[in-house]
């Protein structure tokens, strides 16, 4: 069975190092320095995949994974900036 982002949040999901492997691989974690026809476990850059969630080792990822919702590192995050308090913020219809 391959766990997909959706299962997220979801504590008694089977997570695998290769599950992790495959979403590194497909979406573009992959050394560039390391041959094609190397087996995938050489080819794919976990170390650049677990820092998108802020880890660095399979277990503090999956742990993240089984205990809130996560999205594919392709996905935008929509970041809210905190305006100083001395400004006011005004909307203007173009």
């Amino acid at each position: 069975m391959t766990v997909t982002f959706e299962e997220s949040g979801d504590p008694r999901v089977k997570l695998t190092i290769d599950d992790v492997r495959a979403w590194a691989i497909e979406y573009g974690f992959v050394k560039a320095s390391v041959d094609a026809n190397k087996p995938l476990a050489q080819r794919v850059d976990l170390v650049a995949f677990f820092k998108i969630y802020n880890t660095s080792a399979f277990s503090l990822f999956k742990n993240k994974f089984r205990s809130r919702k996560l999205k594919p590192p392709n996905e935008h995050k929509v970041r809210f900036l905190r305006m100083p308090s001395n400004e006011t913020c005004r909307w203007t219809d173009p």
